[in-house]
């Protein structure tokens, strides 16, 4: 049913025919009347020049404004007409109302585009105009939907009272800037030269100071207050309020952005290039043109709800945007200068056979102006009350430094997918099929030397979760037969408690095989299109799969597979009563556990603390790594039955390992044969029905990590990050669409902006602290490349301090300064004199001592002898007292001689003696903090290392 009332659309017809009821409140009377002035203002104005109203902003003639009012207006008459009873019915209206159009059986997806039938082109090309606009962003943000109730026409308030100012404001505004209209002259404006001006005016507008004497001008303002409300996901009612408070405290005149749509539209305003893709909402087929019928299934396009789209964000632009950036193509030669812990060794994604394939022989790796990409998509929920979800695309670049190619302003947002049903990857993807080959056939960048380059770029390979992967290889779900992206074992079904599930039973022949490869992928895919049925999984072709090594790029990633999938599995199966009939069963021992687990003081580079096993369901996937890597050993030691135990040791010991900064190819093998082994006796302890692909996946991992590298190269760890900045720009149910515009806007500015301001100014800073990159406050020692955190204060050394110093330095002086904590790159070395810590420990360490690696607990922190130096200091003469543990004869692994298991990482220590030796040693001595663990009821304690100091928690 058509929910439009016809119009005329040339602007001739009355407003005086919308009957209208009058609203009860105040209030409402208001804005009832100030509405019904400016329609009368409108149609006044478009059928006299000579009229004027007092009304100021409504005085000029504009045929775009007057369309704009005709939306609007049309909106508020079919909510009437469904309380008058002439217009829809009041379901409809509720789906208009909250944008879910009904069409088929795909009435959930989202956004649709409305398309009128008497004016199909211009209509859609207002709707494209208005999308973007600081409207959309402004509404979208405010929560606001017409409603009818009761016979009262109001505008329904979630979060705040509209201002009228804004009201004004964005009648004018819109019309002026968002559509098009004539110049002064009577020509025709290009919107597209509009904006290059816009550009123009806000840079300058942005370097204007809040007012007279302000210490932050506008640009630092709107950047703290957008990354503010990023990082504390702030709603749109609570930015509206901030920005109010902000301007009160602000000397009168100023340039302060006093609402949403006028911060909105500070960054609407810069050009941002996105492409919106409009598909068929029945069919799903991409439409490249104005069409009224679709091709595919014949459904009429001109109806409601019959449009969809997904948003494309140019790739090309974003690369040559990071090309300009400061040391950009400095960082990009990492891989030539790196420095490897063993020669051949994997350390990195370079090490990986698949990167070696396109540098070898010249390849187009080898040269140093060329890229290779990652791909990671997944679903983000967005609202707890709606199935809605958003769906990015990313790209991450491969040359950069592990740790510069993680941080959002170098990481790529292609792509954006919104509604309730996951996307058809088979239309998603195709914009990007031939942009990839774009950047693979070259295209010139320029960099801060102003010179030029032809830079070549390829897709290497990409991640995601399982039920992603399905659909970006076009293949059958995980649960089905031959759901293994790696090989081609079908799996079989088999009865799982009152049901049926789908498991892969370990083979003892071919454990990890038959395997795919590439080729064979291509044919079962090709066979599967040429036949119309499924082949070996395969439903057909995919868009990745010409333009990578589909098996091989295609990672296994921990965190959804090992992490939320494996050890989440084992961790509930332990705890839950629902299994307290299994030998396996903790579900009476959950107190002892408890009693251990939340006697543990993490070290700062754990961001959580733990939480109880009540909690469980609550852990993020970060918690369930500390569980894995450090706490679940010493936790469970006695307490999980002894056979359960050890297997677990396996999984810890080799997921550790292949997730650590240097893996030899000696404990690769090793780790290949621990897994079939731990896979081969999962089925014996805890059943063939517990046998999912997560579980058979581990077979596979260890393929993953010759081809792209240790597992934190490529997990899911710093997009899911990403993830909560898009998440966190959204406010409200309504308009999603709109704010989809609004949010990649800001994303995209985001870096670009914050690249303009001093990082060691206090805006810079505070930005820096912000986006969880913070600079610490201290002394430096460049010679040490430390920075002492707190006061160094003047300490008389005693005669057995001196006798250690004596042990490790020659020099001799009379005065000594004390410091309790200092910081090497993103690592915090705490010392047992510190205080001020209560629920971390960052006080153990492991070093190396007289050769050997040893383990011991910080007392505090010396510089002998002082010197004159101010910030930084050139000298080297600081050292660390501690002492040491010594290591206990106790064995966690039993019986390892078989899989060579030793759990090498969590050493069994005896606890520290009072009357303990202390010892003096080079801070350059000090390798790593370590996680401690020491409970009441064991008398040793538990020393744990972190696998690598690259991937953050």
């Amino acid at each position: 049913m058509d929910c439009h009332h016809d119009h005329d659309d040339d602007g001739s017809g009355s407003v005086d025919d919308i009957a209208m009821p009058v609203p009860n409140s105040r209030s409402s009377k208001w804005r009832h009347m100030k509405r019904m002035l400016r329609e009368d203002a409108a149609a006044e104005d478009i059928s006299s020049d000579d009229t004027e109203m007092d009304i100021p902003e409504m005085s000029s003639s504009r045929s775009s404004r007057w369309r704009l009012f005709k939306k609007l207006r049309d909106k508020a008459e079919a909510g009437i007409d469904s309380d008058n009873g002439d217009g829809p019915s009041s379901s409809t209206t509720q789906s208009r109302r909250s944008r879910s159009p009904s069409h088929g059986e795909l009435e959930d997806m989202q956004p649709s585009l409305e398309v009128d039938d008497d004016d199909q082109a211009q209509q859609f090309d207002d709707q494209h105009l208005f999308m973007s606009s600081p409207l959309h962003s402004w509404v979208a943000a405010e929560n606001h939907s017409l409603v009818t109730e009761d016979d009262d026409y109001e505008i329904a308030d979630e979060d705040a009272e509209i201002m009228d100012e804004e009201l004004d404001i964005l009648v004018d505004e819109i019309a002026d800037e968002e559509l098009h209209v004539p110049d002064t002259e009577g020509n025709n404006v290009n919107p597209d030269d509009l904006e290059d001006t816009e550009d123009d005016n806000d840079a300058d507008e942005g370097s204007k100071p809040l007012y007279e004497g302000a210490p932050v001008t506008l640009l630092e303002s709107v950047l703290m207050i957008l990354t503010f409300a990023m990082k504390h996901q702030l709603t749109g009612v609570a930015i509206a309020d901030l920005l109010v408070l902000i301007s009160l405290h602000c000397m009168i005149p100023n340039v302060c952005k006093t609402s949403l749509f006028l911060f909105n539209k500070f960054f609407s305003s810069m050009k941002s290039p996105v492409t919106f893709h409009k598909f068929c909402s029945t069919c799903y087929f991409l439409l490249e043109e104005e069409l009224e019928l679709c091709p595919i299934c014949n459904s009429s396009l001109s109806e409601r709800g019959a449009l969809s789209y997904f948003i494309e964000i140019p790739l090309i632009q974003q690369i040559r945007d990071m090309f300009l950036r400061d040391d950009f193509y400095t960082h990009l030669q990492h891989r030539f200068n790196r420095q490897k812990k063993g020669v051949h060794n994997i350390e990195d994604i370079y090490d990986g056979e698949l990167y070696k394939e396109y540098v070898r022989d010249g390849g187009l790796l080898s040269s140093p102006d060329n890229i290779s990409l990652l791909w990671y998509t997944d679903g983000i929920p967005l609202f707890k009350s709606s199935s809605m979800s958003l769906w990015p695309l990313f790209f991450s670049i491969n040359e950069l430094p592990y740790k510069k190619r993680t941080v959002k302003e170098n990481m790529l947002i292609a792509g954006l997918w919104f509604g309730q049903s996951k996307p058809c990857m088979g239309t998603f993807l195709k914009p990007f099929d031939q942009t990839l080959k774009d950047l693979r056939a070259g295209f010139e960048v320029h960099i801060p030397d102003k010179t030029s380059r032809t830079v070549k770029c390829v897709l290497l390979g990409g991640t995601c979760d399982m039920p992603a992967k399905s659909q970006v290889l076009n293949m059958v779900q995980f649960n089905g037969f031959f759901g293994c992206s790696k090989c081609v074992q079908p799996g079989e079904t088999v009865e799982s408690g009152g049901g049926h599930t789908h498991a892969y039973p370990f083979n003892m022949e071919n454990p990890s095989g038959p395997q795919r490869t590439s080729e064979s992928f291509r044919q079962d895919a090709e066979t599967a299109y040429q036949e119309g049925k499924r082949v070996n999984g395969i439903n057909g072709p995919s868009w990745f799969l010409y333009l990578t090594d589909i098996v091989r790029g295609t990672a296994l990633d921990y965190m959804h597979q090992i992490l939320l999938g494996v050890t989440r599995k084992l961790t509930h199966m332990w705890f839950d009563s629902s299994h307290h009939r299994e030998p396996y069963s903790l579900s009476k021992r959950i107190k002892d556990v408890n009693a251990r687990l939340l006697q543990v003081r993490p070290p700062n580079f754990i961001s959580r603390a733990p939480s109880s096993i009540q909690k469980l369901k609550f852990w993020k996937a970060s918690e369930f790594r500390s569980w894995l890597f450090y706490y679940s050993a010493p936790v469970l030691f006695n307490i999980l039955p002894t056979i359960y135990y050890q297997h677990h040791l396996l999984l810890v010991e080799v997921i550790y390992t292949l997730n650590s900064s240097s893996i030899s190819p000696e404990s690769l093998d090793r780790c290949e044969f621990i897994l079939k082994y731990y896979v081969n006796l999962y089925a014996t302890l805890y059943g063939l029905s517990s046998m999912g692909i997560n579980v058979h996946s581990i077979v596979h991992l260890t393929d993953t990590v010759r081809d792209l590298g240790p597992l934190f190269v490529y997990s899911c760890f710093p997009f899911e990050s990403l993830n909560g900045d898009l998440k966190a720009l959204f406010h409200g149910t309504q308009f999603i669409d709109k704010q989809i515009a609004s949010a990649v806007s800001k994303i995209i500015k985001l870096p670009a902006l914050i690249e303009k301001l001093d990082d060691d100014s206090p805006v810079g800073t505070f930005i820096k602290s912000l986006r969880g990159r913070a600079s610490r406050k201290g002394m430096k020692v460049g010679v040490l490349d430390i920075m002492i955190l707190g006061q160094m204060k003047p300490k008389k050394v005693n005669h057995l301090e001196m006798a250690a110093l004596g042990r490790c330095t020659d020099l001799v002086g009379e005065k000594s300064m004390i410091f309790l904590r200092f910081a090497r790159g993103q690592q915090v070395f705490s010392s047992a004199l510190y205080k001020r810590q209560y629920v971390r420990d960052s006080t153990v360490v492991v070093l190396m001592y007289h050769g050997n690696l040893r383990y011991g607990q910080v007392q505090f922190y010396l510089k002998y002898p002082t010197c004159d130096c101010i910030n930084p200091c050139t000298c080297s003469n600081y050292y660390a007292f501690l002492k040491l543990y010594e290591e206990s004869s106790m064995k966690l692994v039993k019986n390892g001689e078989r899989t060579k298991a030793t759990l090498y990482h969590i050493v069994v220590c005896k606890a520290l003696s009072p009357n303990a030796n202390l010892i003096a040693v080079p801070v350059t001595d000090l390798i790593d903090v370590c996680v401690f663990m020491a409970f009441k009821d064991q008398s040793e304690v538990f020393i744990a290392q972190a696998p690598n100091q690259l991937e953050s928690d």
